[in-house]
Formats: C-alpha cells, structure tokens, sequence
C-alpha cells in the first residue's frame, strides 16, 4: 500500500461498487477533501484504511461507520513487547496536533484521549 491510496475492508463478500482512484490523496488533497466519497464507503458498511503522509513517516487511518476502537486497541495490545508502551489516540478527543507527539514532553502524564 502506497502513501495516499485508500484500502477497502469488509466482513461479507461484497465491498462497495466505488472507483479506487477517487479516494486517492496527495499533499494537496488529504482526507478532509474526500468527505463525500469517505461517506459512501462508510454507508455500504466497509472499512476504509488510509497511508497518509506525516512529518517523520506516515500515519494509518482507518474509518468506520461503527466505533471500532474498544475491540482493535484490546486487540493490537497483546502485540506489542511488554518493553514497550503502546498508545491509541482518539484524534476527536485531542486538542491540538501537537499532542500527538506528548512522548516528546509529556510522557509520565499522556493528554486526555490517550490510551495506554
């Protein structure tokens, strides 16, 4: 999967009747201008998994019509080595980007919608 093309996931066997290339993103158009077509995605009941450019790699979105996060954070945990400290950030419950970097300054005290 390349930076800024769009991945569709679905539990039946049926995955919406939607043109791929309409829901690619680049460094003008992020996942904000695609709103529309996230939309008829999210309607059919399918997943949508985004590679999205950020400042030191990339960043993962997946969208879904359901809230998803209790059983997919409960499922990455086990993953991840107890050396480790693995977060999940809730983006609606973060007050600004900076935030999402609080390892950097704030790692004994994560902001709210931070979850360890």
């Amino acid at each position: 999967m390349q930076i800024g093309e769009a991945l569709l996931l679905s539990d039946t066997n049926k995955l919406p009747d939607v043109d791929l290339a309409t829901l690619t993103i680049d460094e003008e158009t992020k996942v904000g201008h695609k709103k529309d077509e996230i939309r008829s995605v999210l309607e059919s009941g399918a997943y949508l998994l985004y590679k999205e450019p950020a400042h030191h790699g990339f960043d993962l979105h997946l969208f879904s019509e359901e809230n998803i996060y209790p059983l997919l954070f409960e499922a990455f945990k086990p993953l991840v080595d107890n050396e480790f400290r693995f977060f999940s950030i809730n983006n609606k419950r973060m007050g600004s980007e900076r935030h999402f970097y609080f390892e950097t300054w704030t790692l004994d005290n994560p902001p709210h919608g931070a979850e360890e």
